[in-house]
């Protein structure tokens, strides 16, 4: 019986890094390498879209904790946060957490500034599969922004479209504006790496931060994915959102805690 064991265990040590490489398998193994192997496509990210590489570790922390607080891929959502945005390698100083002090959209038609703002996520979906990465995350990478609105670029069109109604010109199309040839989450992973993104960024943007104003963004940002559609074929349920609300809140506080000013009254 400890020889049948034995043997056993060897055939599957043998055996499994096989089946990885030839299925593509997300197993635990492989999701830890490609979390803490510091991997050419992360490397790359780090070297030329810093702020990005920072954003996304910060994704993936957020993710991560949000689907250990549903029972969730907690791995696999980790390893999708951190490769979710590698299409930003190629124009990095075209995205805000990359710039420093020149934002490069404001000689840009708002038309061409989206198009370069989606096609990271194309981008990043072709870098994945060229680097045979699983499925399960070039998935995340393809579709972590639903077939949502891009909504700065939106309204600037808008508004510009606005100021030269005297000469004329179609109506702003939201599709033009939107992540038009991604799909919504299909399921949790992918889901709880879309709100991990937008909670991570737009809590970069939050002046003199307190426990209360992150909640209030948090919730907020999920009530505008729920009201978009962006979550209705996430299997995520409404108690699930709750749950990951809770989650995503408990880490921006302690990312936070040595700015964070507790007013009377407001719970720690």
């Amino acid at each position: 019986c400890a020889v049948i064991s034995t043997l056993s265990f060897l055939l599957i040590a043998v055996m499994l890094p096989v089946l990885e490489k030839v299925l593509n398998l997300p197993t635990v193994f492989r999701l830890y390498e490609l979390a803490y192997g510091n991997l050419p496509l992360i490397q790359r990210l780090a070297q030329s879209a810093p702020g990005t590489y920072s954003h996304s570790r910060d994704v993936a922390d957020l993710a991560e904790a949000g689907a250990k607080a549903v029972g969730a891929d907690a791995m696999l959502c980790k390893v999708g946060g951190l490769y979710h945005d590698i299409g930003k390698t190629d124009h990095p100083d075209y995205f805000v957490e990359n710039q420093m002090g020149t934002n490069k959209h404001e000689d840009l038609n708002p038309r061409l500034s989206v198009s370069i703002i989606k096609s990271h996520v194309k981008i990043g979906a072709e870098r994945a599969r060229a680097a045979k990465l699983p499925a399960e995350i070039i998935d995340i990478i393809a579709n972590h922004h639903g077939n949502d609105i891009i909504t700065y670029f939106y309204h600037e069109a808008v508004r510009r479209q606005s100021d030269n109604e005297k000469i004329g010109g179609s109506e702003v199309s939201k599709v033009d504006y939107s992540y038009s040839e991604s799909e919504i989450p299909s399921n949790r992973e992918c889901a709880i790496v879309m709100l991990a993104d937008c909670i991570e960024a737009a809590a970069r943007t939050v002046q003199d931060p307190t426990p209360a104003k992150f909640s209030k963004l948090i919730a907020s940002l999920f009530a505008g994915k729920i009201e978009r559609g962006q979550l209705d074929d996430s299997n995520l349920s409404f108690n699930d959102m709750s749950d990951i609300r809770e989650a995503f809140l408990k880490i921006l506080v302690s990312k936070y805690h040595s700015r964070i000013a507790y007013p009377d009254g407001e719970d720690d």
